[in-house]
């Protein structure tokens, strides 16, 4: 192969990696073009069908298409009976001629666009002939208008639903890809607009039912809203009343252990009735409802034949009576009843609705009762508890009222010590059993029982010539009941050993508590200033009995280490696992 042919090889291979380039490049332009049509469409979409209201569903859909399509406005008209286009929803013209602003079929662009089912995109609106001034609807800002058809295609043919209008204020050429996706759009919220009235004209039975859900879901958030059992059951027998336009509601309750029925809450009867009526099961409706498990429905108790059924004993003059048992996990623990003093005829959709707000007010029943019978037991488990505490608090103070007058009876000097240091660990675990008790909690933080050791400690135990500052500071480390117990006696001996043999050349004793805290584990660091531990220290060898019992704390109670060392003072590192 020759050089020129070489070069020429060489420059067409080069000429089809720039084409394939801009093939590459074109390829992905529409790519990412075809993608933002499709979310802008899933937007509309999704806006179209957010609502089965007819007027919410357009308002938001002219919303949603003009920020996409980055016009200044968007409107919708409906055809409606008499050949007329109805605005009726628009962002950008005045929202007062919504409803209110029509135009006949073929008049103007909109007409036009709709009796040619077809888009007419205009540049310049003002100068086009066939553009329709609407005194009152705010065009005048406006200069591009493109009006699409909305169209419902069905197997049968096709349908005029409406018009879709969008508006510039600077003149704008609308693409063919703009057109196709707007039409697109058309034929989707044709749709939704189709949906939306069918909705609408749904049967009334249906509507009804709609209604009926949504009052019950707000009797139910009613009755749910409080725990206050007296407060429920208010609310149930008033909502029974509401519900049915009937003239009393009670709800009885069922004493397992006398076995009668008693009136726990009423509406609309007498105050001494609901106060003294007793009945058993099988007796009166309510009780023959409690008996058989079994609603009750009687219209007309006048119209009774071979058996009768008194609805409140002495009272009469109720004719008519719907009665249903009130039962959780199968078991039936009383009963809703209802009465008219006229006829009233309970069908079986009212009979289904009362039967269901009767289930959900067992479960508000329920819930209430279990939480008034929570509140209880806690009131007395609160009692006991406060009992204990006293009970503790009284036999460590008496324990430390005999060590203190064992100490001041002492002569010896060695047993002042043992006894005072006796007295400062039961003090000790009193401080933390006083915080704990304080809101008998079952926990508390470590810089609480630091602050209460030490103030405990500096008030008591320090010579009158030694001054003590004393901090705390690091993170906030929560400790339970047994290792703030454990923790104080820990620092209440640290405490010690820093006044009895880590007092500075000069100036204050300065003590200080760190703690960090990690998932890992828990550090907790005491120094002072003081002439620090001697080298080599080891506490088997060097330490007193308190040190000694700190590490046997650390190690047994917390399960952690404990590490002695100097650092301009005496430093010891506790750690353990997070309690």
């Amino acid at each position: 192969m020759g050089t020129t042919e070489r070069e020429e090889l060489l420059a067409e291979i080069e000429r089809l990696r720039a084409e394939n380039e801009r093939l590459k490049a074109q390829i992905e332009g529409e790519l990412i073009r075809r993608i933002a049509q499709l979310n802008a469409l899933h937007r509309v979409n999704a806006a179209a069908n957010s609502s089965l209201n007819l007027d919410e569903m357009l308002r938001l859909t002219v919303h949603t298409v003009n920020e996409v399509m980055r016009t200044d406005a968007c409107s919708v008209y409906l055809f409606e009976p008499g050949d007329r286009l109805v605005l009726r929803a628009t962002v950008g013209l005045n929202p007062e001629a919504v409803g209110k602003y029509s135009i006949r079929l073929g008049a103007g662009i909109t007409g036009l666009a709709a009796a040619q089912g077809r888009p007419i995109a205009v540049r310049d609106a003002w100068g086009d002939p066939r553009f329709m001034v609407a005194p009152g609807l705010g065009e005048e800002p406006y200069n591009s208008m493109l009006s699409v058809p909305i169209i419902l295609f069905a197997g049968n043919g096709t349908k005029l639903v409406g018009v879709l209008n969008l508006m510039t204020r600077q003149p704008r050429d609308f693409t063919p890809d703009e057109l196709n996706f707007l039409e697109t759009v058309a034929g989707q919220l044709a749709i939704a607009i189709e949906h939306a009235r069918l909705y609408s004209h749904t049967d009334q039975k249906l509507q009804e039912k709609v209604a009926q859900l949504s009052t019950l879901q707000q009797v139910f958030h009613l009755m749910t809203s409080t725990l206050d059992i007296g407060q429920v059951l208010k609310v149930i027998v008033d909502q029974a009343v509401a519900l049915t336009g009937c003239d009393a509601a009670a709800i009885f309750q069922l004493d397992p252990d006398s076995e009668l029925l008693t009136i726990v809450a009423a509406h609309g009867l007498p105050e001494n009735l609901t106060r003294t009526w007793r009945a058993r099961p099988g007796e009166t409706a309510p009780g023959l409802v409690v008996r058989t498990g079994l609603p009750l429905v009687i219209p007309d108790t006048a119209e009774l034949v071979g058996r009768r059924v008194v609805p409140l004993g002495e009272i009469t003059d109720f004719r008519a009576v719907f009665c249903i048992p009130l039962a959780t996990h199968g078991q039936t623990f009383g009963a809703l009843g209802i009465y008219c003093r006229d006829r009233h005829d309970f069908g079986p959709d009212e009979v289904m609705f009362l039967s269901t707000f009767a289930d959900q007010a067992a479960v508000a029943l329920t819930n209430a009762r279990l939480y008034s019978e929570a509140q209880r037991n806690l009131a007395a488990k609160s009692a006991m508890l406060a009992e204990m505490h006293h009970r503790v608090k009284n036999n460590l103070q008496n324990v430390a009222a005999l060590l203190s007058l064992q100490y001041r009876r002492s002569r010896t000097e060695e047993a002042r010590r043992v006894l005072k240091e006796s007295l400062g660990r039961i003090e000790a675990i009193a401080a933390v059993h006083d915080l704990l008790s304080a809101g008998q909690a079952e926990c508390t933080t470590l810089q609480r029982v630091a602050h209460q050791i030490a103030d405990l400690v500096l008030s008591h135990l320090v010579p009158p010539q030694l001054r003590v500052e004393f901090g705390v500071d690091g993170d906030e480390i929560r400790l339970p009941a047994r290792a703030a117990t454990v923790f104080a006696l820990v620092l209440n001996e640290l405490l010690n050993n820093a006044i009895d043999h880590g007092r500075p050349a000069e100036g204050p004793l300065r003590v200080k508590i760190t703690g960090q805290y990690s998932e890992e584990e828990v550090r907790v660091i005491v120094a002072d200033n003081g002439p620090g531990f001697p080298p080599d220290f080891d506490v088997d060898r060097d330490g007193g009995l308190g040190l000694r019992i700190v590490r046997t704390l650390v190690e047994q109670d917390l399960g952690g280490r404990l590490r002695f060392g100097t650092g301009g003072g005496a430093v010891v590192t506790i750690t353990f696992p997070p309690q």
